[in-house]
């Protein structure tokens, strides 16, 4: 693929695929040599689901990074994350995982962090703040793909939001599962 386009080619792996079967190292010389010029490691494996360890000790996961820092590893499901992963193992980047959707606020948190801030310091979404972005990216969602595939594709990450909520996110969450492809959103 890297000597077929003319844009760097990044490549996303697991750290193993079952639990005492890492082959990060290993699966990330490959990448390397076929050209990539970034790898990201997920470290909790296949068989973990989201739930997993994080999968390398520092030490793998220095050795996955290669000689020539053009491997990333780390992950992140919170703000933290990203600072940590920057101290553990020396990566070059982090992915931000699965946090990032319905939490635009981890880029701000991350920044934050990895600028030296504390954790204490850190400060969640108002409810106000979260109804205001949720609004905001449906509005988005609607002008680019029009209301009707707006509804269907809002399902998929209006829940995400609703765990920012701190009263009534769960009732808000069902109301958008049980939505219609027609239906006008008036709960915002």
């Amino acid at each position: 693929m890297s000597e077929a386009v003319d844009v760097p080619v990044t490549v996303k792996i697991r750290s193993g695929f079952e639990e005492g079967k890492v082959n990060a190292v290993e699966v990330a010389r490959v990448c390397e040599q076929a050209g990539a010029s970034g790898i990201g490691v997920a470290c909790a494996n296949r068989g973990s689901g989201l739930q997993g360890a994080r999968g390398l000790d520092g030490d793998r996961g220095g050795e996955a990074r290669g000689r020539n820092r053009r491997v990333r590893v780390g992950r992140s499901e919170d703000g933290g994350g990203c600072a940590e992963d920057d101290e553990g193992d020396g990566c070059d980047a982090v992915l931000v995982a699965r946090g990032a959707l319905g939490n635009p606020w981890i880029f701000r948190d991350a920044k934050h962090l990895l600028a030296g801030g504390s954790a204490a310091q850190l400060r969640k979404p108002t409810a106000t703040e979260v109804m205001k972005v949720m609004r905001e990216h449906y509005r988005l969602l609607v002008a680019h793909a029009g209301k009707h595939k707006a509804n269907l594709l809002f399902r998929r990450v209006g829940g995400y939001y609703c765990t920012h909520l701190p009263e009534g996110g769960e009732d808000l969450k069902k109301r958008y599962n049980r939505a219609g492809p027609r239906m006008t959103w008036r709960g915002f």
